[in-house]
């Protein structure tokens, strides 16, 4: 595997970056999920003019298949019926479900008009050992962080809110499927299927925890209203497709951000 870093709105940099590819996996994006409320004007100016960019660029080197990861976390918003399917109508609530949701539709539409052979994927709530806590994304990362560093862990609401927490390593297989046997000009949902809370995880944190010598303190707050209540994926049409199914159940996952966290020289 190269590195090579370079500046996509550059097409001549992009073009030798892209040199003797057949295909392209497109997870730019410049910034976390929360943080995009700031200055939601930026999050179009800098993020949809690099995928397009990139977009360009895989027409005109004729690549195989162009994947672009999208958000399920974000996209869909508030849907009253769960688990969701990729024929659910997006409405999204935060400048980066818009900005995701906006990338994916010109995707799309250079799919349709020019042949761009597109296939996007909407992954659930990604965690993994090496996710950095307290970034303001990521709830497993920061709650086992703050267990280690024994500081409390907020909830919002009763419960917190409800997500498909899907194992990184499960995305990155749910990537090569997508690459291999999506179809161009479809939508896939990468997730579980199953959901779970704030509460759901703490206890699972807490079965990693307390045999170590480690409490799991809770703080909880009133429930945020920009919050969305739930968000669970239905990702049977990719396994239609592809055969592909999440491998690493929650306990498991959780158990190896524990164990990664605790090796680090800072816990």
């Amino acid at each position: 595997m190269r590195y090579v870093p370079c500046d996509a709105r550059d097409g001549a940099a992009l073009a030798l970056a892209l040199a003797g590819a057949t295909e392209i996996v497109d997870l730019s994006y410049a910034s976390a999920a929360r943080a995009t409320f700031s200055d939601p004007l930026a999050e179009l100016l800098v993020n949809v003019p690099v995928s397009l960019a990139v977009m360009q660029a895989a027409l005109a080197l004729g690549l195989r298949r162009y994947v672009y990861v999208s958000s399920g976390g974000t996209v869909y918003g508030e849907q009253a019926v769960q688990p969701i399917t990729e024929a659910a109508v997006p409405a999204p609530v935060s400048p980066y479900g818009i900005t995701k949701l906006t990338i994916e539709r010109y995707a799309l539409l250079e799919q349709h008009h020019h042949g761009l052979p597109a296939v996007l994927l909407r992954p659930g709530n990604a965690y993994g050992p090496e996710q950095k806590p307290f970034t303001g994304q990521g709830f497993i990362a920061t709650a086992v962080g703050s267990v280690l560093a024994r500081k409390p862990i907020t909830v919002f609401g009763a419960r917190g809110t409800v997500r498909d927490y899907i194992h990184v390593d499960d995305v990155a297989s749910a990537i090569v499927a997508a690459l291999d046997l999506g179809v161009p000009g479809s939508v896939y949902n990468v997730g579980t299927g199953i959901g779970m809370d704030n509460a759901d995880i703490l206890e699972l944190v807490r079965a990693v925890a307390e045999p170590d010598g480690f409490r799991v303190p809770c703080e909880f707050a009133p429930a945020r209203p920009a919050d969305v209540t739930a968000n669970v994926l239905d990702a049977s049409a990719l396994q239609r497709v592809s055969g592909w199914r999440p491998r690493i159940a929650c306990a498991e996952g959780i158990r190896e951000v524990w164990r990664a966290q605790r090796s680090r020289p800072e816990a």
